[in-house]
């Protein structure tokens, strides 16, 4: 996440009165609230359901917006895509 997302979408997730990029509950706590946003924000574009897991890491890589306008993931991301995507089936085991 970079530090200007982080702004905008910044959670206190340990409670002690800052939002620290650095503090695991704060970064995660955040992260978990934007990838969120970004799975309803491609349900209510109409993106199939069954590519969210590849449309979010997307989104996360670049942009809704731009997730959003090309229907899919966009080609210069697929890589990143593709890596958190085998992560994701490494995990699922």
């Amino acid at each position: 996440m970079t530090p200007s997302v982080f702004r905008v979408w910044a959670v206190d997730g340990d409670g002690d009165g800052d939002k620290d990029h650095m503090s695991p509950p704060d970064a995660i706590a955040t992260m978990s609230l934007y990838v969120c946003w970004l799975d309803q924000r491609f349900k209510q574009a109409g993106l199939p359901k069954k590519d969210l897991p590849a449309l979010v890491a997307a989104g996360y890589r670049t942009s809704d917006r731009t997730v959003i306008e090309d229907r899919g993931v966009p080609a210069r991301v697929r890589p990143h895509v593709d890596k958190v995507l085998g992560y994701l089936a490494e995990y699922e085991r």
